[in-house]
């Protein structure tokens, strides 16, 4: 399906070099002797030589772009504490050399090994003595016990100066969003013990709910907003248990699996409810352990930290109930500027006053929430409307969202009530109205965006306007009412079935024809 969770604008197909390759490293030194309409050995004139040598430059650049992609896409995918790719490009007698990182594709000139046959051993002696520093991995994140230092969050929306230790557990990943360039974001389980801070442990948990363990193969999709079964089973129950539905995700009758008595459908429901109950005993026992998450990411220096746009909005909470306990909570953060995109442009005089790319990692540690997808009726109802809410009342206050999703809607459990509580989250693409910024780059998710920025305002100048995170609202219900959520082996999958399957691509402008289509369709509905 790809990485949906995007900046629109940053992820080209393939990384494009910001150094022209030489041509003439590239171009065979041997005259061609024919051509269309011209007689064996018949000298080519020198301007059709020269656009023969101008095409076989593009080819091979491209050729080496798209190489050069895919290894760095082997790199990155591997693990979260990457910070760059550096790669040997060879064509022919050519070398390239090629370095990589969230904000876009370094290439050099190529030159002949055999003609630089010196420089060329320099090179491999420099690369000889090169430490894993230098060949990208993050030493913060790789500490052999899993643990990182980071700062308070104070109430004035600063950092504070001392250092908390928290530890993080890469095997525990919460989410994973994969990408070549962008964000790059990476949350994973985290928690503090008493070997961190003494005996005191930060960060709630969520007291796990139902019994029962998941049976092998058992596995769901059916609507959650309908307990009593009166709707059709979806996914993974399917025509075994008496639902309806054909290939086309529409509805159908299956008369021979016809069951009057509805016998197979409880069981459905039955099979459905014992996997959804294990899931949350298992996920609940983790929320014990892991508390905390870590999210690892590479969001652009242009916009305001995600840290204090959540300090900001908890402090606007303090007067207002419509936020007050609808927002995460950033309790520890950290910019590591030594791995900014920016210092190996500044170095080779790439970066320009105009530029807004630059990116540097961020670590933020927040309380562990829970999809809210995964709630039932009422509970469901009531945590969206109040993600609606606080949503409504940041926007008034000058935070604008600007990315809303089934991913960004969670919700927490009131430790007093027991109730679930609607909350919003992924602040680091938000826009804080009366900060300057020098990025105006249209941001969001792209299944969930509204008609009118899907429909030429990508690339144009089409505001952002209230009404437009209020439809995302309206298509994340949309996808979460019929798409297939499945419980298996103590794990939640959500998957888009036929209807929205189509908002989930976008590399080609008949897809996105299909994705407006799609969504039209819905509005004539």
């Amino acid at each position: 399906m790809g990485d949906v969770d995007r900046r629109l604008d940053e992820e080209p197909d393939t990384p494009q070099p910001t150094t022209p390759v030489s041509s003439a490293t590239l171009v065979s030194s041997k005259r061609p002797t024919s051509a269309a309409g011209m007689e064996g050995g018949a000298e080519i004139p020198s301007s059709k030589r020269q656009r023969v040598q101008k095409d076989t430059v593009k080819r091979a650049t491209k050729t080496l772009a798209v190489q050069d992609g895919i290894y760095a896409a082997e790199k990155f995918s591997d693990s979260f504490f990457i910070s760059h790719v550096i790669n040997l490009l060879v064509e022919s007698d050519c070398l390239w050399i090629s370095w990589i990182d969230r904000e876009g594709a370094i290439l050099s000139s190529g030159f002949s090994f055999f003609k630089n046959l010196p420089l060329t051993l320099v090179l491999l002696l420099l690369l000889q003595r090169f430490g894993r520093r230098q060949w990208g991995h993050i030493p913060e994140l790789t500490t052999p016990n899993h643990t990182v230092a980071l700062h308070p969050v104070n109430d004035d929306e600063t950092l504070g100066k001392d250092e908390i230790v928290v530890n993080f557990h890469p095997e525990d990943k919460v989410h994973s969003s994969w990408s070549l360039l962008g964000r790059a974001t990476t949350v994973v389980g985290a928690n503090r013990t008493a070997a961190n801070d003494g005996g005191n442990t930060s960060g709630g948990c969520v007291e796990a709910q139902g019994s029962g363990e998941t049976e092998d193969g058992a596995v769901g999709g059916a609507s959650r907003k309908d307990p009593e079964g009166i709707q059709q089973t979806q996914g993974g129950v399917g025509k075994d248990a008496g639902s309806v539905e054909d290939g086309n995700g529409t509805g159908g009758t299956d008369t021979s699996e016809y069951d009057p008595s509805g016998a197979a459908l409880a069981e459905a429901w039955r099979v459905y409810n014992q996997a959804r109950d294990g899931y949350r005993e298992a996920h609940g026992n983790i929320l014990k352990a892991h508390d905390l998450v870590l999210k690892v990411s590479w969001p652009e220096t242009s916009r305001p930290a995600e840290w204090k746009v959540i300090g900001h909005a908890q402090t606007l909470g303090k007067g207002d109930k419509f936020i007050k306990g609808h927002i995460p909570t950033a309790k520890y953060a950290r910019d590591l500027d030594r791995y900014s995109t920016r210092h190996i442009r500044d170095f080779l005089n790439l970066q320009t006053a105009k530029d807004t790319g630059t990116r540097t990692l961020r670590l933020i540690v927040m309380k562990r929430l829970q999809p809210i997808y995964d709630l039932d009726g009422e509970q469901f109802w009531k945590a969206f409307w109040q993600c609606v809410a606080c949503h409504y009342r940041l926007w008034v206050n000058g935070i604008h969202h600007g990315d809303i999703s089934y991913n960004n809607l969670m919700y927490d459990m009131d430790e007093k009530t027991g109730d679930a509580v609607g909350i919003i989250n992924d602040f680091d693409l938000a826009t804080w109205v009366d900060h300057s910024t020098t990025n105006n780059d249209r941001t969001g998710t792209i299944p969930f965006m509204a008609i009118d920025l899907l429909d030429g305002g990508l690339d144009s100048c089409v505001p952002r306007l209230y009404r437009h995170d209020v439809e995302s609202f309206v298509w994340v219900l949309a996808f979460i009412t019929v798409a297939s959520i499945e419980y298996k082996d103590g794990t939640i999958k959500i998957s888009p079935l036929p209807g929205v399957d189509a908002w989930f691509e976008d590399k080609l402008q008949s897809h996105r024809d299909a994705h407006i289509l799609s969504k039209q369709l819905f509005h004539s509905k």
